[in-house]
């Protein structure tokens, strides 16, 4: 899928623009402030409307709840945000996946409001928690939707005027005029890297509307941030939520793209004294990988990756996440006093990928589960409530994960049906709500690998987690009823995403 693209700008928005480029003479007598002069206040403002107008209609409301006739009805105060129409035709809406997941969890269903008043209910998500976006769909049959057109990739440089959008729950129309003031991490604790920052602070209703320019253009995917007299806002990038839309569509999941090395921060009294805007410094190379292959060694400096300057850890990360895999990318590292020209091939990120395992688009909640076939068997038991940890450690439980494990045994197989000659562990409890519950696991179903390990004992399931980076997604190969699946757990956000193997 290729998100529609942006159209031709009509002709009399540039020279609205060219007008106000006039307004910024410099400082000093000779230079009327915006305030004193009504003609280009006036200007602004009409720029600022036609900007809104252009976008507004492609703004709408998601939030939990059920259909009724001319409302959206959620549990309590209004609860939701916002989201962006990216595709009339196919009735996608890009939205934030946190707006989604507080839905779900609310009522376990998602509506959607339209500037006209129309309500319609959510008909699929594809969400991606690791951006913290989310795809939705509605039936765009009878409908006139209008989708807010992609701006620029670059982020707005400093000092542009940018326009948030949103529909807030409850509220209706509501716009906010700033200026871009550089990109940024959001206060919060693990926030998004490179994000948008502008001088507005965006309340919780608005977030997952449109940041756009002065031409109506999408610039970036707001988001909500406290307030307080030092408030800012902030917006996921525009290149990054149109790579995260397209692929959500096309694949229902998100391909992101790995080099192979451990990165740091530079020295920062070494990037001053060498003049440099910034630098990222290797600290491992994978044997094998792609930095490898393409001459990358500990302790080389990163200047630009895709011909992009590399401000830090940071700025490195997001010039590879999603540069095209297999394709060449051009680096430039300093070396000692030696600066190298270097071409590296990215690789899948995601072990599921490179083996060339196809996922499943989730349709509706559960979300990313595989149902089974209308063909199987009788589902398994209910999950196995589990009850208080005990005082003395119980080898067979992992609580961090919600889970309970055994080895195969004769009384296990009877009870599951599983085939005798079975090796792995077998789930025998999970915990409701639980990790591995929101993960899509059950009693019954038997883990025969973590993380590429095999597993065959209690002792080696737990050496796979423990060697496992703190807070990464565990990746399970499982036997469910004959067939070998995959199941990710998500172990900062509790979401799920299952991956089914072809026939054996």
């Amino acid at each position: 899928m290729r998100l529609p693209a942006r159209s031709a700008i009509p002709t009399r928005r540039p020279v609205v623009l060219a007008a106000l480029l006039g307004i910024a003479c410099g400082v000093g007598p000779q230079c009327p402030s915006l305030a004193d002069d009504r003609p280009r206040a006036d200007l602004l403002s009409a720029a600022t409307r036609e900007a809104a107008r252009l976008a507004g209609p492609g703004v709408v409301t998601i939030g939990p709840g059920v259909a009724m006739p001319g409302r959206l009805i959620a549990p309590g105060p209004p609860e939701g945000g916002s989201g962006v129409v990216v595709d009339a035709d196919r009735g996608l809406i890009l939205t934030l996946d946190s707006i989604v997941a507080e839905a779900l969890d609310a009522v376990g269903s998602i509506l959607v409001e339209l500037p006209d008043g129309r309500i319609r209910p959510v008909i699929d998500v594809r969400r991606d928690p690791r951006s913290d976006l989310a795809l939705v769909s509605i039936d765009p049959q009878g409908l006139s939707l209008r989708v807010v057109e992609w701006g620029d990739p670059d982020p707005p440089i400093p000092g542009t005027w940018v326009l948030a959008l949103g529909r807030p729950p409850g509220i209706g129309p509501w716009i906010s005029a700033g200026v871009a003031s550089g990109t940024g991490r959001a206060p919060s604790p693990g926030s998004a890297r490179d994000l948008i920052r502008t001088d507005r602070p965006i309340p919780p209703g608005a977030s997952g509307g449109a940041l756009i320019d002065l031409s109506g253009a999408l610039v970036g995917i707001t988001l909500s941030t406290p307030g307080g007299p030092d408030a800012v806002g902030f917006a996921i990038p525009s290149d990054r939520a149109r790579r995260v839309a397209e692929d959500l569509g096309d694949l229902g999941r998100v391909r992101r793209s790995s080099i192979g090395v451990v990165i740091a921060a530079a020295d920062p009294e070494l990037v001053a004294a060498l003049g440099l805007p910034g630098a990222a410094r290797v600290d491992a190379v994978a044997p094998s990988g792609p930095a490898d292959r393409g001459g990358v060694l500990p302790d080389d400096l990163i200047l630009s990756v895709g011909n992009r300057p590399v401000s830090g850890p940071d700025g490195l990360v997001s010039a590879v996440e999603f540069a095209p895999i297999g394709e060449p990318l051009p680096m430039v590292v300093l070396r000692g006093s030696s600066q190298l020209n270097l071409e590296l091939r990215p690789e899948p990120t995601d072990p599921m990928a490179e083996a060339g395992i196809a996922p499943i688009a989730s349709a509706g909640p559960p979300i990313g589960r595989v149902e089974p076939s209308p063909t199987a068997p009788d589902p398994a038991p209910p999950p196995i409530r589990l009850p208080d940890p005990p005082t003395s450690r119980d080898p067979s439980r992992f609580p961090a994960l919600g889970l309970r494990l055994d080895a195969p045994s004769a009384e296990l197989v009877e009870r599951f049906g599983l085939d005798p000659g079975v090796s792995g562990l077998v789930i025998v409890g999970t915990v409701p709500g639980g990790p591995a519950d929101l993960g899509g696991l059950s009693p019954g179903m038997v883990i025969t690998d973590v993380l590429d390990r095999r597993v065959s004992s209690l002792a080696t399931f737990r050496e796979a987690v423990a060697v496992a980076p703190p807070g990464a997604d565990l990746i399970l190969r499982i036997v469910n009823r004959g067939r070998s699946e995959f199941r990710v757990i998500l172990r900062d956000s509790g979401a799920m995403r299952g991956i089914q193997d072809p026939d054996p």
